[in-house]
Formats: C-alpha cells, structure tokens, sequence
C-alpha cells in the first residue's frame, strides 16, 4: 500500500471559497515579492555591469602601461640602469630651469628699476650688464656687455 499523502488524498482539490481581504492580502504579498525578485535582478545586473566596467578598465590600463614600458625601454635601450640614469638626470635638469628662471625674473626687475634718462630705450640702457659676476673678460667683450664703447 502506497504512503498516506499529507493532509489527504483530497487536498488542493476542493477550493474555499476566499474573502476579499484575503485576495487583497495575497495580491499585495504577490507585489511585494515580485518587487523584492525585480530589486535583487537589478542589483544583480549593477553588478555585474560595474565588474565588467572595472575588468574593461583594467585591461585598459594594463595596455596603457605596456605600451608607456615598450617607449621607455625604446628611448631608453631596454638597458636596466637608464631610467634611474635619466630620473637623475631630468632631476638636475629640473633645479637647473628653476634657477634660470630666477636669473631671468632678477634680470626683468632689474630692467623695470633702471632709471637711465635714455629715451629712446626705456629699460634696455644694458646698464644690468654692469652687475656681472667677476671674472675674467677680454677687453672687448666686456665693453659689449657693460653697454660702453670700445674705442671711447
């Protein structure tokens, strides 16, 4: 003899016959879930959307920075010491542009502060040219850069 089924042989057959409120209830638990299914799907889909964008820019980086490596190492000769080599070199470079732009911005006030009664040139009397550092200049040279003549 087969097992006895569960609430008997009759069960889910015979429909009661259901209130209004009920059906309110079970339509308003249907919403409930299948809003609660449409939530966790779009979730889900952020996800996986968002994963898929940050393998795609990781990917993106990773041929960035290969292609950055192949120039580097095409400028530099693939040799292991050059980028140090020319870090260091680029890091001279760099306090070196800065105390001539030092140099130049003392220059222009110096040329701004001129009160030489030349006319013609306002601030260009090469009157600065007298402030240079000692040392040794050929007679001619030195006249060109103080602003006087040679043979005066």
């Amino acid at each position: 003899m087969p097992p006895r089924r569960p609430g008997g042989k009759y069960k889910g057959k015979v429909g009661r016959f259901k209130g209004e409120e009920t059906l309110l209830k079970e339509a308003a638990e249907k919403r409930a879930q299948a809003l609660q299914d449409h939530i966790a799907k779009l979730e889900a889909k952020r996800e996986t959307d968002l994963r898929a964008a940050e393998e795609l820019k990781k990917r993106k980086q990773d041929e960035e920075e290969a292609l950055k490596q192949r120039i580097l190492n095409f400028l530099l000769g693939g040799k292991k010491g050059n980028v140090a080599k020319f870090f260091k070199a680029w890091v001279v470079g760099a306090e070196k542009v800065k105390k001539e732009k030092k140099v130049i911005h003392r220059d222009k006030s110096w040329r701004k502060s001129c009160s030489c009664l030349v006319e013609h040139l306002p601030g260009q009397c090469t009157s600065y040219m007298r402030l240079t550092e000692p040392g040794f200049q050929l007679p001619f040279d030195a006249a060109l850069r103080s602003g006087g003549h040679f043979l005066a």
